[in-house]
């Protein structure tokens, strides 16, 4: 299982863009409508300070009634078939602050989730696992404090940018072909509200269009890219001096005046629009004869929202379906469709709302270089969870080395490369580079000569003495396997293959035509 996790700053979005997003593609651009501005609602939308929330998302893969899968095949598309994401409460207390408790489900499996997040990480508490996950974002202690300054100058102003861009956005964006308007009363928490109505759709067959005209419109206005390339250095010039000053204190007074950079940025920009338009031109044409794309491109493929904004203009409901038709590769061509449909209902919207916020101070952490094993997490994963018959489905808990035996002459080599070697019909290998592919933590004495092994697992405990036939497990000495013993080929000890792996929880398989030994271990 490869548990390395590489986290990026993601904090509110992670839940509003759900709906927000999709809505966003198939809203952006809207002109007034029935004296309605939509655009300005939707850009105060795109950067909400805070709300509370609930609702749901939903997969759905339509196959073909004479679909042929096999077991495992069946068993995925099954898993995924119907599988839903509950959001049971929701509060953003700001755009850094957010907190989710919910379920996933799917069938008769179901798992509660809680999540947490801030400026520094996000933390995830499964049900199934006996500590939460923690997985940082912020930057590791070896970084200047000056960068860390800049990175919480520019979250800051995250919020603001999100308006800047998004605003852009919508007005260049042509309005959608479907597009209706209604005024309806809706329970939002049991209580009615007045809310105004707007349902849109784009088909496949609408998106290439409409992204067309998009970039052309933003071709052509000049003033517009001005104004953008203008806001976007007032809310930007305190993270830009910042970064200019860091090692040069004197370097922003060589900073370019706001106009004389407005103005330079436009060039450049124009200068590579034609080159940019010629591209997407030829990337049009390409597209028509892409078969894979062009199944995505169809009217059976489209995304459709409907949004429901309060008399303040926020949105207080939303339904959003996304299906694609696409063409999958063989193993899952049965697969006709793929439909995610989501609905969420929202309060205290731009209102005091307080996150909760889970407790990490034992959490399995996921920090930079510190990063557990696939042993550390399943340790503390129940075994008769459905997270771990989730992890075995997907051969998550399970991991497999593959080494290549030399010959006892070339044991040297063989230690070289890691590899074991085999003498007198024993096969042998390192114990550092097997066992830690086993999930176990390997430490030398060397004023004791011995090497410990300590399962992460099962925190299962192994010594190994040079010159010695015998290994301490546990405290207690056993002989290791008859006529063996440790080997120190070069710097690296080497003992039995099956006998090490044995200890250690894992499986040895020998495919002789290959002349390969596979060691694999299921936590």
């Amino acid at each position: 299982m490869g548990l390395k996790v590489k986290s990026r700053w993601v904090k509110k979005s992670l839940l509003w863009i759900s709906g927000v997003l999709s809505a966003a593609i198939v809203l952006t651009g809207c002109e007034q409508i029935a004296g309605v501005d939509i655009e300005k609602w939707m850009v105060q939308n795109s950067a909400l300070g805070s709300y509370e929330a609930k609702g749901s998302i939903s997969l759905r893969l339509e196959t073909s009634e004479s679909a042929s899968l096999n077991d495992e095949q069946r068993e995925v598309v099954d898993l995924f078939n119907g599988m839903e994401l509950r959001f049971n409460h929701i509060a953003m207390e700001n755009p850094y602050e957010i907190s989710m408790n919910g379920e996933w489900v799917s069938g008769s499996l179901s798992m509660p989730i809680t999540m947490s997040a801030d400026q520094d990480g996000m933390a995830l508490n499964l049900d199934g696992i006996s500590k939460p996950i923690y997985i940082s974002t912020s930057l590791p202690d070896e970084i200047p404090a000056e960068i860390g300054a800049i990175q919480q100058q520019f979250q800051s102003e995250y919020a603001e940018l999100m308006r800047l861009v998004s605003a852009f956005a919508f007005k260049h964006l042509p309005n959608p072909p479907e597009i209706k308007l209604s005024h309806v009363t809706e329970k939002i928490q049991g209580q009615d509200v007045n809310l105004t109505h707007v349902h849109a759709v784009v088909k496949g067959s609408d998106l290439l269009p409409i992204l067309t005209a998009f970039i052309h419109k933003v071709a052509e206005d000049e003033a517009g890219l001005k104004q953008l390339i203008s806001e976007l250095y007032d809310v930007l010039s305190p993270v830009i001096e910042g970064m200019m000053t860091m090692n040069d204190p004197g370097a922003v007074n060589s900073m370019p005046d706001k106009s004389v950079l407005v103005e330079m940025l436009y060039t450049a920009i124009q200068a590579e629009l034609p080159a940019l338009l010629e591209q997407w031109d030829s990337w049009m044409k390409q597209a028509d004869q892409d078969e894979t794309l062009q199944t995505l491109l169809q009217d059976d493929s489209y995304v459709s929202v409907d949004l429901y904004f309060d008399t303040h203009g926020y949105v207080r409901k939303q339904l959003f379906d996304i299906t694609l038709a696409p063409k999958l590769e063989a193993e899952f061509s049965s697969i006709q469709s793929i439909q995610i449909t989501g609905e969420m209902e929202y309060w205290n919207v731009d209102k005091p709302v307080e996150a909760s916020k889970l407790d990490v101070s034992d959490a399995l952490r996921f920090e930079g270089p510190l990063q557990p094993s696939a042993a550390d997490f399943f340790r503390n994963v129940d075994p008769d969870s459905v997270l771990y018959e989730l992890a075995s489905m997907f051969d998550l808990n399970r991991t497999e080395l593959f080494l290549m035996p030399f010959s006892a002459k070339d044991k040297e080599m063989a230690a070289e490369w890691d590899e074991p070697f085999v003498e007198f019909g024993i096969t042998y290998v390192p114990v550092r580079y097997v066992a830690e592919h086993l999930g176990a933590d390997v430490s030398w004495d060397r004023v004791n000569q011995q090497v410990t092994i300590i399962d992460s697992l099962t925190n299962k405990e192994i010594i190994l003495k040079i010159n010695s036939n015998h290994a301490w497990i546990d405290g207690n000495m056993t002989a290791l396997p008859a006529d063996t013993g440790l080997h120190l080929v070069g710097n690296k000890i080497y003992v039995p293959i099956k006998w090490l792996v044995h200890e250690l929880g894992g499986q040895v398989e020998w495919q002789q035509q290959a002349d390969i030994v596979i060691v694999e271990r299921v936590y």
